[in-house]
């Protein structure tokens, strides 16, 4: 994986690029809005420049990737 941070806006909002070499030569970009909601917070997460087929797949990583951090700030 690869990744450069190209703006941002902390803490607030994040933007990077991010790439998996072994898998495509594609680079996307990745939008991260953090916004207060009560006693919590609201995560965005926006992905661009997705290559047209893989949006499913995609769909499930992250979704895969928020459980385990949902998981992790659970048990903190």
């Amino acid at each position: 994986m690869m990744f450069a941070a190209i703006r941002s806006v902390l803490p607030r909002r994040l933007v990077y690029t991010f790439a998996m070499p072994q898998f495509a030569v594609d680079y996307d970009t990745i939008t991260v809005k953090i916004e207060p909601d009560g006693d919590g917070s609201i995560l965005t997460l926006t992905r661009s420049g997705l290559r047209p087929g893989f949006e499913d797949s995609i769909r499930n990583g992250w979704g895969e990737m928020f459980d385990l951090l949902e998981k992790a700030l659970m048990n903190e």
